[in-house]
């Protein structure tokens, strides 16, 4: 039971990571026409 939790805290945390990364690109690009997004 521990060991699905586990997996399943890691995919959350590398899928939070490529999504921050993703969110980020986006948002500087966006930045000049939102810069309070």
């Amino acid at each position: 039971m521990s060991n699905m939790v586990c997996r399943k805290a890691t995919l959350l945390l590398i899928i939070h990571h490529l999504l921050a990364l993703c969110s980020a690109d986006v948002g500087t690009a966006a930045s000049y026409d939102r810069p309070y997004v």
